[in-house]
């Protein structure tokens, strides 16, 4: 009997426009994560700019003929496509917040070149606002390339990827990139001490802990944590499509392996959380991998050899790395989360602040304060307490808990916006089948894994793992979307 894999036709090509559209992404899904966190403004305005010509290249009109697609010649019009999206019509007015509140600001930024402070401003009451800061500094327009880099990324992806193969690429280049992220950081983290605060051994950054490229371990590990949840879910695919096709083998084995390297990288960021969460999901990959199994059936392409193999090589590696690796700092730190309590200097830093953040979400949770206007602000709300802002020298950018900073700075009016977006991806989701699709299924329980972490932190600051995480969930409903059952 001939396998489904001899009988089919060959495909034919991506369109060069799809093919362009895969470039451009691929660009800036690498860029993203190397660029020094995209602290710098040229890397954000660079971000949204290589996100606007996706979005250019997605919207084009597209010729197909002969050699191009299998039936009769047509032409796409993607533009229809797009203006049948919510996340288009929901991104305008989250972004047209901001715009109109950084024409109405409440705060403007005075310095004498020794101190600084925010001054109020006299403002329209009922409009958006924000506070006016340099724009070198950070301020609104900053934030707002940020979130507009996203939001033309997930429009391009939805409007321009019509083949699987193409979402099969970009996970390709997500998960090599990870791995060129993962190689950098452990060469890195072994080049000694003195490097520690220290991105790509040429930046100095102060109270933190650089990996890599990375200046803050836990957006390491958020970010990286989020591409294991990539090779997890390839591997859930292969295998599942392998075993549709009847093929002898499949790389399922392969991205697993791959997920374990990960796994590793993770722990040798020093970020506990991101270790804890990484966990967490490898467990609930588990128990949806049996839900598939329910739902799909339990026969494996992959022979029982390879699989002995494979978890043979898993377990020498573990061994080899539990014995020849130094994982003393990751046990100290561990040892120091066990016995959190006044003692604690981080713990007390962040339950005292967090007192603060919540008094400060309290007071703007209607209005906000505008993107990018939490730094700014926050002195206010700490400089009574010596031990937080350290009698002044303390700069806390961040909350250090997406689930505050992100309401704090865009109002009432932008966490309704957010959460519709998430809960019509959520909806869409489910209606595709995504619970019972291998590489949906996977996405979805490790996007939890950066939800879990904003309780927590603020990966979602960094432009890698908001851009990567909203992009994944795209990719993952298209996915689903593109091998969902044909209705009649």
């Amino acid at each position: 009997m001939r396998t489904a894999a001899a009988t089919a036709k060959k495909r034919p090509p991506l369109h060069p426009l799809e093919r362009a559209l895969l470039v451009v992404a691929s660009l800036h899904l690498i860029l993203l994560p190397w660029c020094y966190s995209l602290e710098r403004a040229w890397t954000q305005v660079g971000s949204a700019g290589l996100a606007g010509l996706a979005f250019i290249i997605a919207l084009w009109p597209r010729t197909y003929d002969g050699v191009l697609s299998d039936g009769p010649d047509f032409k796409l019009h993607p533009w229809w496509r797009l203006v049948r999206f919510p996340l288009f019509w929901l991104g305008l007015p989250f972004l047209g917040l901001m715009v109109a509140g950084a024409f109405n600001p409440s705060w403007f930024y005075e310095t004498n070149g020794y101190r600084w402070g925010m001054l109020p401003l006299p403002n329209i009451a009922w409009l958006p606002t924000s506070a006016d800061t340099p724009f070198a500094f950070y301020n609104v327009w900053r934030t707002f390339a940020v979130y507009a880099s996203a939001w033309l990324l997930v429009c391009a992806l939805w409007i321009g990827v019509t083949r699987r193969r193409a979402l099969q690429i970009l996970c390709w280049v997500l998960v090599a990139n990870g791995l060129a992220l993962v190689t950098v950081g452990l060469i890195h983290r072994f080049s000694g001490p003195e490097y520690e605060q220290v991105v790509l051994w040429q930046r100095f950054v102060r109270n933190s802990t650089a990996f890599g490229a990375f200046t803050y371990r836990n957006h390491a590990g958020a970010y990286l944590c989020l591409i294991a949840a990539v090779a997890v879910s390839l591997a859930a695919w292969s295998h599942y499509e392998g075993r549709r096709r009847m093929a002898h083998s499949t790389p399922g084995p392969v991205w697993l392996f791959v997920a374990f390297v990960f796994v590793a990288g993770i722990a040798y960021t020093y970020a506990r959380s991101s270790v804890l969460i990484v966990l967490l999901f490898m467990v609930l990959a588990l128990l949806g991998w049996f839900v598939l199994r329910l739902r799909l059936g339990s026969a494996g392409a992959t022979p029982k050899l390879v699989t002995a193999t494979l978890m043979l090589l898993l377990a020498g590696t573990g061994v080899f790395a539990l014995q020849q690796l130094d994982f003393s700092k990751l046990e100290k730190r561990f040892e120091a989360f066990q016995k959190m309590g006044e003692k604690e200097t981080s713990y007390r830093m962040r339950v005292e602040s967090r007192e603060r953040v919540i008094k400060m979400w309290e007071d703007h949770w209607v209005r906000g304060t505008g993107a990018g206007s939490f730094r700014f602000l926050f002195p206010n709300y700490i400089r009574d307490n010596k031990f937080i802002s350290g009698g002044g020298r303390y700069f806390w950018e961040h909350a250090h808990i997406d689930w505050l900073e992100i309401p704090i700075e865009q109002g009432i009016a932008g966490v309704l916006l957010i959460a519709v977006a998430y809960f019509w991806w959520l909806w869409r989701w489910i209606k595709a089948g995504g619970w019972g699709h291998p590489f949906a299924l996977m996405i979805f329980l490790g996007s939890l894994q950066t939800l879990i972490h904003a309780g927590m932190d603020f990966p979602f600051q960094h432009p890698g793992v908001l851009v990567t995480w909203w992009a994944l969930l795209i990719m993952a409903l298209r996915w689903a979307e593109f091998e969902a059952p044909k209705t009649s």
